[in-house]
């Protein structure tokens, strides 16, 4: 698996910063339930109040998955998909490590303004569009085609999933957040990455994806500033340090092409603590088994 080149990535990045799930809830903000993508966000549900108690979780529900087709979509790509059971087996490995108190429904050909987590009836919209534009912005950051061009495909779109789940958990479990939500959805996956799936390398190719959308826009202007994603570079950077971070041998192919100084690379294992940490302890009481733990 490649990583492109930094020069050009850095150039016109927006969205995303990593951040973590917080320990203590905030007062909240009215508004419609969370409809927020791993592209952008809007507004999120009010939360708990500090102190006040969660709702029971009968622990009954389940992430579910549909396949929708969609007309004109390379059949390559979907099949590529469905073949590679990424999609199942992140729904299946979430519900097994992780206890739910109503379905989810994953929608694979869903709404083309995904993919995101709708809150109002509780889907993840992941629309195959979506993965047709993966395809065609990794392999415009180099990605040659064939196994390793596939590869990167399942390997972000495993990795944008389990963001979007993230924004489910910390809806459907209601997971006090401080801070932006769609980083702590970025934490999340991170972790994900690491402890369930056992393959930290993945954010390789998420991050490039990331970088490719960046390049790909015209130019910056104030809406890059005040999105409710931070700037890409940042989004690009936190996540590589944190999956480093989880263990700097095992992964430290993950930075050995960015330019990071030795001082911020040995903040890393830190950063990497305080977010499986904090996410453990977030999810205390809801987690099944030791498949997070790490």
């Amino acid at each position: 698996m490649r990583r492109g080149s930094i020069a050009w990535l850095v150039v016109g990045l927006v969205l995303g910063a990593v951040g973590m799930a917080a320990l203590i809830g905030d007062e909240g903000s009215t508004g419609p339930a969370p409809r927020t993508s791993a592209r952008r966000g809007t507004d999120a549900k009010p939360r708990p109040k500090q102190g006040s108690s969660k709702k029971k979780n009968s622990g009954k529900g389940e992430l579910k998955v549909t396949f929708r087709h969609t007309k004109g979509v390379d059949s390559h790509l979907v099949k590529l998909v469905r073949d590679s059971d990424v999609i199942t087996d992140t729904a299946d490995e979430i519900t097994k490590a992780v206890r739910l108190p109503r379905d989810v429904e994953i929608v694979m050909g869903g709404d083309d303004d995904g993919p995101y987590y709708d809150g109002n009836d509780h889907t993840i919209q992941y629309p195959w569009s979506f993965v047709v534009d993966t395809r065609d912005r990794l392999t415009e950051s180099g990605y040659t085609k064939g196994e390793e061009l596939d590869s990167a495909i399942v390997d972000a779109t495993r990795f944008i999933l389990e963001h979007e789940v993230a924004h489910a958990l910390i809806d459907t479990l209601d997971v006090p957040v401080v801070g932006r939500e769609e980083d702590a959805a970025d934490s999340f996956a991170a972790v994900l990455a690491v402890t369930l799936d056992d393959d930290g390398e993945l954010v390789i190719a998420a991050t490039d994806l990331f970088g490719a959308f960046a390049d790909a826009e015209d130019e910056q202007d104030e809406s890059s500033f005040y999105d409710s994603h931070s700037l890409d570079v940042q989004r690009y950077y936190a996540l590589s340090c944190l999956v480093y971070g989880a263990d700097t041998k095992e992964y430290a192919n993950v930075v050995e092409d960015l330019d990071i100084d030795k001082d911020r690379l040995e903040e890393c294992p830190d950063e990497w603590k305080l977010a499986h940490d904090s996410w453990l302890q977030l999810l205390d009481g809801d987690l099944r088994g030791d498949a997070l733990r790490g």
